[in-house]
C-alpha cells in the first residue's frame, strides 16, 4: 500500500526535494529528512537504524548547478567525491542490512544530451554539453557501476514554487526575482531557443511512480515540448498586469540553443504524462506573485 512506504529524502530543504516531501505529505506517505551529505565523512557517519526501514532513498541534494560548475571546477570535484563516498555509503548499508535499497538519482535532461537531434532520448548521444551535464554524467557512470537496484531520472527545465532565484539558473524564477524587486527581466541570447519546461509538481509526482512502482533504469522527466523563450516572454507579457521591461544580453556559455525530451518511453512505462502545461503554471506563479504587489 503506498500509505506503508517510506521514502528518504538527501537533499530535502533544496527546490526539488523540498516540493516532493510536500507532495509526500500532502499524499499521505511517510518520509526521512537525510539533510545533506558531506565529503568528509566515511559511510558509518550517517547510518542509523532509521535507513533499515526505508524503501527508498531519493538523492535531490546538489551544491552544484550549470553556472557553478562551469566557473568552479573545484566544486565540481567536491560534488563527484561527496557522490562517491555516498554510494560507499549505500553500498556498505546495504552490506549490513542484506537488502537493497532503491536509489533515485535526479540527473539532467538538459546537459548531458549532445548534438541538435531534438527531442532526446534515453539511447541518444551523451557526452556533455557544458561541465555541469559531463559531471551528472560521471554521478550517472558511479552509480550504474556500483548500485543494481536504481532510477535515473533526467530531468528537463524545472520550474514552481520555491525555485531559488540569483544563482543564474532557472529563467521564471530570474525573471519573479526581477518583477519583485523592479527590475528588467533579463533574456540571453535569442528568444527563438527552445527549452522543456516541467513543473516542480509533476517531477514530484514523477519521482514518486518511480518509487512506488519500483521503476528501474534511465528515464527521461520532462513535458515533452519544445517552448521558445518568446513564447515564455509572451505568457508574462498576458498575465503580469503591470508594465514588463525586457533586458537583452548576449548568449551565454552555458546555454544551448534548443533542446526538449522525448517521453514516449517514460509515459508507457510510467502509464503517466505531465499534467501542468507551461500556460497555467505561469498563470498559477504569477497570481501568486501579484498578490503581496496589490
Amino acid at each position: 500500500m503506498v500509505s506503508r512506504l517510506k521514502i528518504g529524502v538527501f537533499g530535502a530543504r533544496g527546490f526539488i526535494g523540498e516540493n516532493f516531501c510536500s507532495y509526500l505529505r500532502e499524499i499521505g506517505v511517510s518520509f526521512l529528512d537525510l539533510g545533506r551529505f558531506d565529503h568528509s565523512q566515511v559511510p558509518l557517519d550517517v547510518m542509523n537504524t532509521n535507513f533499515l526501514g526505508l524503501d527508498a532513498i531519493v538523492w535531490a541534494a546538489s551544491n552544484v548547478n550549470p553556472k557553478i560548475a562551469n566557473e568552479s571546477p573545484v566544486l565540481v570535484e567536491y560534488e563527484l567525491q561527496l557522490w562517491e563516498n555516498f554510494i560507499k555509503c549505500i553500498k556498505s548499508l546495504e552490506s549490513i542490512s542484506k537488502t537493497q535499497l532503491h536509489l533515485i538519482f535526479l540527473s539532467s535532461g538538459g546537459c548531458v544530451y549532445d548534438g541538435d537531434s531534438a527531442p532526446f532520448e534515453v539511447g541518444d548521444s551523451t557526452t556533455g554539453t557544458n561541465s555541469y551535464g559531463k559531471m551528472k554524467l560521471k554521478m550517472e557512470a558511479i552509480l550504474t557501476s556500483s548500485i543494481q537496484n536504481h532510477t535515473i531520472l533526467r530531468i528537463a527545465n524545472a520550474y514552481g514554487p520555491q525555485q531559488p532565484s540569483g544563482r543564474g539558473q532557472g529563467v521564471f524564477a530570474e525573471w519573479n526575482r526581477s518583477l519583485v524587486k523592479k527590475e528588467p527581466l533579463m533574456i540571453f541570447g535569442s528568444t527563438l531557443q527552445v527549452r522543456d519546461y516541467i513543473h516542480v509538481r509533476d517531477i514530484s509526482e514523477g519521482i514518486f511512480l518511480a518509487v512506488k512502482l519500483q521503476i528501474k533504469g534511465v528515464y527521461n522527466l520532462g513535458y515533452g515540448t519544445g517552448i521558445s523563450l518568446e513564447y515564455a516572454q509572451s505568457l508574462y507579457s498576458r498575465f503580469w498586469k503591470h508594465r514588463l521591461n525586457f533586458e537583452f544580453h548576449p548568449n551565454r556559455e552555458i546555454d544551448r540553443a534548443s533542446f526538449w525530451l522525448n517521453m514516449r518511453r517514460t509515459e508507457k512505462v510510467f502509464n503517466w504524462r505531465p499534467k501542468i502545461n507551461l500556460e497555467n503554471g505561469v498563470r498559477e506563479m504569477l497570481k501568486k506573485l501579484e498578490s503581496p504587489i496589490l
